[in-house]
């Protein structure tokens, strides 16, 4: 694999898990790689020098032998820019403190990290993060710099956090919706509907504007208090474009029987409640997915 430190820009590097202990050095002297992927694979042996032109890095499936061991990776890459890391793990995720230190970072993927909720990003200006698991505990100035945004959240005590209490996610919810406060798309899971529901002062929390929403995309389910939930959520976004919401329903007979839009107003009505959920948008998608 030598000839990888000449001319390579983007390496994508699968094997069967244990049967590549360590990665070749020239990987680490390289001056033209700028895009790595790493699938699979197990650097609990590694010593990571890091990437001096790395701009792109995805890790997939890699087992760390500590969380120190990822975090030196990471900060070892000074011109990065893209990271992603999902199916990741490391000893003791649970209760340490994964450390994204990288100036020019601008795109983040933090993806089925098992129990690790504890992020610090250190970077100059975050534009867009894609998440899936617990709420997690990152800080306002990293939200607030946020333009893109996706949060898939994962129940606590599905990642083996049930000692956790459930309202300290609760909060951590609503905080970093109430600091999204220039993003401009956003997206949703069930989870997330589901954890604001909860949070009995939803409205009083919200900012009374969120002018710079402009992309709304919501899963929910089809009843009351999801809907309530997606009342106050359009009250905050008053330039809102686009909508897009997927109502998912437990039979073939869906909760949702009546769409009606007069005049760009679309209003929905649910059997459960006779809840009417009213806005002013451009464009809307409504759909509903049976399971």
């Amino acid at each position: 694999m030598e000839e990888i430190g000449h001319n390579v820009r983007d390496l994508s590097l699968r094997v069967r898990l244990g049967y590549l202990k360590c990665l070749p050095n020239c990987l680490f002297t390289s001056k033209t790689l700028t895009n790595l992927k790493l699938h699979n694979l197990s650097l609990k042996e590694q010593t990571l020098a890091g990437f001096p032109m790395l701009k792109k890095l995805e890790l997939f499936e890699v087992i760390f032998g500590d969380v120190n061991q990822i975090n030196q990776l990471i900060s070892s890459c000074p011109l990065l820019e893209d990271l992603m890391v999902a199916t990741c793990s490391w000893k003791d995720n649970d209760t340490t403190v994964l450390v994204i230190s990288a100036p020019n970072l601008k795109n983040l993927g933090l993806k089925h990290l098992g129990s690790c909720h504890e992020f610090q990003v250190y970077t100059g200006g975050l534009r867009q993060l894609d998440y899936n698991g617990s709420p997690p505990n990152i800080s306002p100035e990293i939200i607030l710099s946020l333009l893109y945004a996706k949060f898939d959240y994962i129940p606590p005590a599905f990642v083996g956090l049930s000692n956790t209490p459930r309202e300290a996610f609760d909060r951590r919810v609503s905080r970093i919706l109430i600091e999204l406060q220039n993003v401009v798309t956003l997206t949703m899971s069930c989870w997330c509907i589901e954890f604001l529901a909860d949070d009995r002062d939803l409205l009083s929390h919200l900012p009374a504007s969120c002018p710079s929403l402009r992309d709304l995309n919501l899963t929910a389910l089809a009843t009351k208090n999801h809907v309530q939930v997606i009342t106050i959520l359009l009250r905050s976004y008053p330039n809102l474009c686009n909508l897009r919401i997927e109502f998912q329903v437990q039979t073939a007979e869906p909760n949702i029987r009546k769409f009606k839009v007069t005049n760009n107003v679309f209003a929905a009505e649910t059997d459960c409640s006779n809840y009417k959920l009213l806005f002013l948008i451009r464009n809307y998608s409504i759909h509903l997915q049976t399971s």
